[in-house]
């Protein structure tokens, strides 16, 4: 095993191997806290924002589900990496999810059993910029994304760290 340190890349390579095993144990588990709990009346159903911190570099995830108490059945409503989500209910059959405009959404729906869900999204609605927000943060090094940052995040290092 000693050996592949003297091998160019060798430190590397073990160095990586090593990070890579601590970061997949860290992975492994999340830790998951009901940040709001919403019980819709004269329904079976409940709705709940969860926050998953799994430990390690990942900073966890936010998501929104809405429960039938009864079967125990789960839609997914939003999931995605803010922690700023805030649920309202509006009667009779909506369900308002606000949350910020610059959000890394994964998963979305616009309804479960027979409510509607609304998403409110702060401070405007922009899917342009959420769409570019997005772009800027699964392809940072890019040069759209890179003068994207410069032009809307002027306090964010963008690109490479000392790229700017």
């Amino acid at each position: 095993m000693w050996r592949l340190l003297y091998i160019p890349g060798g430190f590397l390579a073990l160095l990586a191997l090593v990070l890579g095993i601590l970061f997949i144990r860290e992975r492994s588990y999340c830790t998951v806290s009901t940040e709001e709990h919403v019980l819709i009346p004269h329904s079976n159903w409940s709705v709940d924002q969860r926050f998953a911190d799994c430990g390690g570099l990942d900073r966890g995830f936010t998501e929104v589900v809405a429960t039938e108490r009864a079967t125990k059945r789960s839609v997914v409503l939003v999931r995605l990496s803010s922690t700023n989500v805030h649920l309202r209910l509006i009667p009779p059959d909506e369900i308002a999810i606000s949350l910020p405009n610059r959000s890394d959404i994964a998963e979305m729906n616009n309804a479960f059993g027979r409510y509607r869900v609304r998403f409110d999204f702060t401070p405007r609605d922009d899917p342009v910029d959420r769409a570019n927000y997005r772009h800027w943060l699964h392809n940072f090094d890019s040069p759209e994304a890179i003068a994207w940052c410069r032009q809307n995040m002027p306090r964010v290092s963008c690109g490479r760290v000392g790229g700017n």
